[in-house]
């Protein structure tokens, strides 16, 4: 089979698009990969993907669209946003502007950011097709190329999201493009153009910028063509790269006070940084001891994923091997390049800890995304060796027929062999965020006037962390404003904010109802304030337990009492507790004669989320147990833990509670669970000491 010699090829002019047929062929892609990424978007990810970096970028456009590169420091406390960390008087956003800006000019031109995901998609397919154009003068290859990338499952997804993946593999695919132009036409405004879109690529993903650049000049080593002035390359390419690389150092002087200080490592402290060792999200995540055989590993696990991922999945694999070993393709320059730009990115992100946080969503989640340029050299090599199959085909031989249409059979196959898992795995996410977060959405919706919600107790400083969906805008001036839970300090939160009623979620679960079905609720919150606070509390036993003790907890007081010992289904109690500066008593009952009969039993504290920073402390706890017999170790319980403090000889209380029940023996587990028809509680303040 004859094909056009490197030599020919490069005397052809690079038109890219040529007659009205391939024009429209690639708009008709090109529109086709917008309208597929707005509805993934829409349909797919209503509450996000799951991967909590999608909110901070639409929430660095906000900030943008208000004219702020900072968060100022006055939010840490109750409205720190995810992903951002302390700077020199104000917080740092962990992400590069550029993405953030094309979202902030969507939403400002359009009001939706969604325009800005269309966007990105119909620019990657294009620069994928003009790069086959550019690299094999086959426009069919091209456009071959070009769909089997825009309608891959990887980047069907990744288009989907408010994540810069796609947008900056469009702005890397295209900078092959000027580059391939400038050295095959010795055209110093295509390098220019390439400088440019290196200096767009450094101002979204720095360290990807740097990967792109090492195939292309790979592939510009290779060329060695007598005819191009390198100089005169080389110069353009400064001057376009120039201006955009200084605006990316400003940025960084503005926000993180040192020029060659990214944002990523301000916000985490360093945490988050190149290299071997120690690494997290952030200082209040615990670190992980991120080793080069760690990396490998993951690697591993990334690099058997990502081909399915492919149209055909992992038929895709033999196909790109296929298209590998044709002429065109072996060409040295073009093989340079295609063989580098494969392999760059996985041998770069060895050095990037994080690639070891997508091994677990690397077949079902958002995929090994650090790894989505490899798809355009892919992309490529299968379109080549699809193009080759279907001229042997062509040749009317019947054995390649048939090999041609059973490549195509098994190739529909196994891309649809992954599609179940997927949509499973999404609607996992979006069925989560609509059960946890839509039900607080709904509630502040129904209530007018400005409120202020306080989420409910997370081990971690951050806003839009747990539920994406609940977060506020920079300058915090929408009707919603939602708070971190940082404990008793939420008093001064509550009077810093007195024109906005105060609400507390809580996690809740109706007796009787599946775990399934925990959900939360809007409880008002407010402060009470006095010598001493009074909470009356009412309990019942609603089971065959003989045994009903009371107790409490403030500070490291704890007091508990034996109320009955031959208690009944449906009797109830009424038990004052004190909360004063000194720490908790319990009022004289009816009970009390037999006080000193039973020992104290221990007020054990139900464990939080594990390993990932402390809980805000729960400074009351009210509760009841109830057993069989005395001296049980592990009765049933239901608790109120309120938060208080103690300022200046009075008590401060915050009046919402959580709401927690403990399943005994032999099950031992505490469940967010409504107590209110077996222990309820009335706080009150007094006036007198």
């Amino acid at each position: 089979m004859r094909y056009p010699t490197a030599a020919a090829e490069s005397e052809r002019a690079p038109v890219i698009v040529g007659s009205r047929r391939w024009l429209i062929a690639l708009l008709l892609l090109a529109v086709a990969a917008a309208a597929l990424s707005v509805a993934v978007q829409r349909n797919v990810f209503p509450f996000y993907s799951g991967d909590r970096d999608e909110p901070v970028y639409r929430y660095q456009a906000q900030m943008l669209e208000e004219g702020r590169l900072t968060v100022p420091a006055s939010q840490e406390q109750f409205f720190r946003p995810w992903l951002s960390g302390p700077g020199d008087g104000h917080l740092v956003m962990a992400f590069q502007p550029l993405w953030p800006a094309v979202l902030m000019i969507a939403d400002t031109a359009t009001n939706s950011m969604l325009p800005a995901l269309a966007f990105a998609a119909m620019l990657g397919a294009a620069g994928v097709y003009a790069l086959g154009v550019e690299l094999f003068r086959d426009r069919r290859l091209g456009i071959g190329a070009a769909a089997l990338y825009a309608l891959s499952p990887f980047v069907l997804v990744l288009a989907g999201t408010f994540l810069n993946y796609v947008f900056a593999v469009a702005l890397g695919t295209w900078m092959a493009v000027a580059v391939v132009r400038a050295v095959r036409r010795d055209s110093p405004a295509a390098a220019a153009g390439a400088g440019a879109l290196f200096g767009l690529l450094f101002l979204t993903r720095p360290f990807d910028a740097l990967l792109y650049a090492l195939p292309l000049i790979a592939f510009a080593v290779a060329s060695r063509r007598d005819h191009v002035e390198w100089r005169k390359l080389i110069r353009g390419g400064i001057v376009g790269a120039a201006p955009l690389v200084a605006l990316t150092l400003v940025y960084n002087g503005v926000v993180t006070g040192s020029l060659l200080e990214f944002p990523t490592s301000a916000q985490s402290r360093g945490t988050a940084a190149f290299g071997w060792g120690r690494r997290s999200l952030a200082p209040e995540f615990p670190p992980e001891n991120f080793t080069i055989l760690n990396a490998f590993r993951a690697l591993a696990r990334n690099i058997a994923a990502l081909p399915s991922w492919l149209v055909g999945a992992y038929v895709g694999v033999p196909l790109a091997a296929w298209g590998f070993q044709t002429r065109p393709v072996r060409d040295g320059p073009r093989l340079v390049l295609l063989v580098a730009m494969t392999f760059v990115f996985p041998i770069g992100y060895l050095a990037w800890w994080a690639i070891t946080l997508t091994v677990e969503g690397a077949y079902v989640g958002i995929g090994p995304h650090y790894y989505l340029p490899v798809l355009v050299p892919l992309s490529l090599l299968m379109a080549a060796g699809i193009r080759d199959l279907v001229r042997r085909a062509r040749s009317g031989r019947r054995p390649q027929r048939i090999l041609l249409a059973l490549t195509a059979l098994i190739a529909v196959a196994g891309t649809a062999a992954f599609v179940p898992s997927r949509l499973d795995n999404y609607r996992f996410v979006a069925d989560v965020e609509r059960h946890q977060a839509q039900p607080v959405l709904d509630s502040v919706a129904a209530r007018p006037g400005p409120l202020l919600v306080i989420n409910q107790r997370e081990p971690h400083p951050y806003v839009m962390l747990t539920h994406a969906v609940l977060a506020n805008r920079p300058t915090l001036d929408t009707r919603v404003v939602y708070a971190v839970d940082r404990g008793s300090a939420v008093v001064d939160l509550i009077r810093a904010h007195p024109d906005r009623p105060a609400f507390r979620t809580v996690r809740v679960l109706d007796v009787g109802a599946p775990l399934s079905s925990i959900h939360p609720v809007l409880v008002p919150q407010r402060v009470i304030a006095g010598p001493r606070i009074t909470l009356t509390s009412t309990i019942e036993n609603r089971g065959e337990r003989r045994v009903v003790t009371a107790y409490a907890r403030f500070g490291d007081r704890r007091v508990a009492r034996v109320i009955d010992t031959a208690s009944v289904r449906g009797k109830q109690y009424e038990v004052r507790w004190t909360i004063g500066p000194s720490g908790v008593s319990i009022e004289p009952g009816p009970f009390a004669a037999r006080v000193t009969r039973y020992p104290q039993i221990k007020e054990e504290r139900p464990p939080q989320v594990p390993r990932a920073g402390r809980a805000p402390r729960v400074d009351v706890v009210v509760g009841a147990s109830f057993s069989s017999r005395s001296g049980t170790r592990d009765p049933d319980r239901v608790e109120l833990r309120y938060y208080a403090r103690s300022r200046a000889g009075a008590v401060q209380f915050l009046t919402a509670p959580e709401q927690w029940t403990r399943i005994g023996a032999p099950i031992s587990a505490w469940l967010p669970i409504t107590v209110a028809g077996a222990l309820r509680a009335t706080p009150t303040a007094s006036t007198t000491r």
